[in-house]
């Protein structure tokens, strides 16, 4: 049976608006996951319009991420972020297209440098490290852009996987305002960081994994990563 994006979308008709909730990885609509096209769709429904993205989530494709970045970014309504609990990885670079970007008080943002799973001779496992290289340059560029930080300050930053709280975020320039702390669950499976702070590894998400499930699930996700990083970079 063929999946759908599980993107949720609210329209407001009497405030004028519309609510999109990323709230489940990035990637491909056909292993149920929340892709660009879910997001320019609702987007064109609405033109005009303001759009409040609600954020709870840990990431993903990055491909993917960059294109709901752009379609925001393009969009003629204002965008609004809130980052409800948890953006870490790809979800980071998504919530940066927000004319304003509000962290609610628990929540925590992460940034590091983009990684996949490769296959290949030595030549092409080279030539995949190189496309990380410039993957992590455009994310490093991104940020820069809305945190006015040097890229001799970020580089390290991604390089270490970086956990901030609501207040190192909004010190560092990559959220404008701390909003109200939510009772929202993080939105990862157990361990998915080397770096995960110990608070967040007993909280799940709403959509639980069979047991068992998660490492097939991440592989499985980065596998298609790399194909996409690979065909990519031959066009």
């Amino acid at each position: 049976m063929q999946r759908t994006s599980p993107l949720r979308i609210e329209a407001n008709a009497d405030a004028g608006m519309a609510t999109l909730y990323l709230y489940d990885e990035i990637g491909p609509a056909y292993y149920g996951l929340i892709d660009a096209a879910s997001v320019i769709s609702a987007l064109a429904q609405f033109q005009n319009l303001p759009i409040n993205l609600r954020i709870n989530c840990p990431g993903g494709d990055v491909f993917e991420a960059f294109a709901m970045y752009n379609a925001l970014a393009r969009h003629s309504g204002q965008i609004t972020v809130d980052i409800d609990a948890l953006c870490a990885s790809a979800a980071t670079v998504v919530a940066l297209a927000g004319d304003k970007v509000r962290i609610a008080a628990n929540a925590m943002f992460m940034v590091h440098n983009a990684y996949t799973i490769a296959l290949g001779n030595a030549g092409e496992l080279r030539k995949t490290a190189d496309t990380l290289d410039q993957v992590d340059g455009n994310i490093a560029a991104t940020y820069a852009a809305k945190t006015k930080l040097p890229l001799e300050t970020l580089n390290p930053m991604m390089a270490a996987e970086t956990w901030m709280t609501a207040a190192d975020a909004v010190a560092k320039g990559f959220c404008d305002e701390i909003g109200q702390a939510l009772d929202v669950r993080a939105s990862l499976g157990a361990r998915r960081f080397k770096n995960m702070p110990a608070h967040l590894l007993g909280r799940r998400e709403a959509r639980q994994e069979a047991p068992g499930e998660a490492v097939p699930r991440a592989v499985e996700l980065a596998a298609v990563r790399n194909r996409n990083l690979r065909q990519r970079s031959r066009s």
